[in-house]
């Protein structure tokens, strides 16, 4: 197979599944994966784990790997009530209404989105294990909302606890082969991650 040359020309709107860690502290289930808004922007910066090993008195191999990541994310189209359940811990709003305090908590959630690539396809990404908070607001003026500001999340992603992975990739051929891959956190048919995946390994 010849190596694809394809380069980023967009990303795709981001999905989020609330996470819950069973009562026996080793299974982790998944609510129904929904789009949360549209992404003006997300980055990734990976945390190394380091695993050094020695043999005879010298260092033989520094094994790298992604133990853990910080997602941001920008969006204008994040709902109120998506950003109180996920960030808030908070149910539905009473009379439409939202209270939030120091002791309220977020929920632990998987995050998702696609890189749209210049031959058609898409290079899809799940975090299995993440927490969520927002930044600063700021509010412009009516004359001023042609720069229609984003508001910015960011989401603290780390190993899943039943096993261990930080996350699951592929490269999706189409639109339906991507849908596919965001209809479910972890892989339907299996329950198992994509090959490669072992400990969180690889880039971005």
């Amino acid at each position: 197979m010849s190596k694809s040359t394809a380069i980023k020309v967009g990303v795709t709107d981001f999905y989020a599944a609330v996470a819950t860690l069973g009562t026996d502290g080793t299974t982790v289930t998944y609510g129904t994966p929904k789009v949360i808004g549209g992404t003006a922007r997300v980055g990734v910066s990976v945390s190394q784990g380091e695993n050094k090993v020695y043999e005879s008195d010298q260092l033989i191999r520094n094994n790298k790997r992604a133990a853990s990541a910080t997602i941001t994310y920008e969006s204008r189209t994040v709902s109120m009530e998506d950003e109180m359940e996920l960030l808030h811990g908070l149910a539905a709003a009473v009379s439409g209404e939202y209270e939030d305090g120091p002791d309220n908590q977020p929920k632990n959630v998987a995050v998702g989105w696609a890189r749209r690539m210049s031959d058609g396809t898409y290079k899809c990404v799940w975090y299995y294990w993440c927490t969520g908070s927002k930044g600063d607001e700021s509010d412009e003026t009516a004359t001023d909302a042609e720069s229609s500001n984003t508001e910015t999340y960011t989401f603290e992603a780390m190993a899943a606890p039943d096993n261990n992975m930080l996350r699951r990739r592929a490269v999706c051929e189409n639109k339906t082969a991507m849908a596919a891959f965001f209809a479910s956190v972890r892989k339907s048919t299996t329950g198992t991650e994509t090959p490669g995946e072992g400990n969180g390994e690889g880039n971005g």
